[in-house]
């Protein structure tokens, strides 16, 4: 059961979102809704204040260099930028990439949509609602941001959507899809063959878990933003307009992975990184 929730949001040490000044008719980026396991912030992704939202906390986009698993950044740096003991630069060309990955995203949404509406054989509607932070009850210095909920036949369903806009398709990815088609050309090809010939193949399916095609950094995240949002899949669609390639693959949730190795690693990185630098701050916590 989802209901809203009317009261401020506590932004912290912000004097230009000083109680007075808020009008009598709340604007939605200020709510914050219950919604049973987390809390769902109304403001839009990449706006003000979403940005405060996500100050000293650990989200779903960081989950693999807050674990020690990326190569793109160590969990020392992290913890500078997090606790705002140092300040994050990017280069033009890193912010020209991210505003280009922006456009199109909403592209690739868009894309997403239409394919599912004219390929679903049950003629069912699909619709995605972008949402914005998600915090967990269990641990506020947690949270994500989903690129949106999937609903069918207007009911939110158990599925989120997860979107790459690389100039490049990974190369992982690449090499799945090819395994993928070698498989089912065999299997096409077994349908003549003697029965036992056919139950050697379906041996050598994927397994559902299998996640090696995927770059680690998105793999948690999505699994991060499902743990958080109780939801049982993801559609990791990854769209590269360069080069007219889209790969939509379905991800678990895998709740073995989740609790034995990403979470004890996360509440590591809080418990004994994080919180000693934060000197007492917190992040901002819904009041509902």
């Amino acid at each position: 059961m989802v209901k809203r929730s009317y009261k401020i949001c506590d932004l912290i040490e912000d004097k230009e979102l000083d109680k007075k000044d808020y009008p009598e008719v709340i604007p939605d980026d200020y709510l914050w809704r219950d919604c049973v396991d987390y809390f769902l912030s109304l403001a839009s992704q990449g706006g003000f204040i979403w940005k405060k939202s996500r100050m000293y906390r650990v989200t779903t986009s960081i989950f693999a260099v807050a674990m020690g698993i990326s190569s793109f950044e160590t969990q020392d740096d992290l913890v500078l930028y997090l606790s705002g003991k140092k300040l994050r630069k990017f280069t033009q060309e890193e912010l020209d990439r991210m505003n280009l990955g922006t456009v199109r995203e909403s592209i690739a949404r868009d894309y997403y949509i239409d394919l599912k509406n004219r390929k679903d054989k049950l003629g069912r509607k699909y619709s995605v609602q972008e949402v914005g932070l998600a915090v967990p009850k269990n641990n506020v210095y947690l949270g994500g941001s989903s690129d949106g909920v999937v609903y069918i036949d207007d009911e939110e369903s158990d599925g989120l959507i997860e979107i790459k806009c690389p100039e490049i398709m990974y190369k992982g990815l690449i090499k799945h899809e090819k395994e993928v088609l070698r498989r089912k050309r065999l299997v096409e090809k077994s349908k003549k063959q003697p029965a036992r010939f056919r139950r050697v193949l379906k041996f050598q399916k994927f397994d559902k878990y299998y996640h090696d095609h995927i770059k680690i950094e998105h793999y948690c995240q999505m699994i991060g933003c499902m743990a958080i949002m109780k939801k049982n899949w993801t559609d990791y669609i990854v769209y590269c307009l360069n080069q007219s390639q889209v790969c939509i693959n379905k991800v678990y949730f895998n709740q073995k992975y989740w609790k034995g190795f990403m979470r004890p690693k996360l509440k590591e990185f809080i418990k004994f990184k994080l919180i000693p630098l934060l000197e007492g701050k917190l992040p901002i916590i819904p009041q509902v």
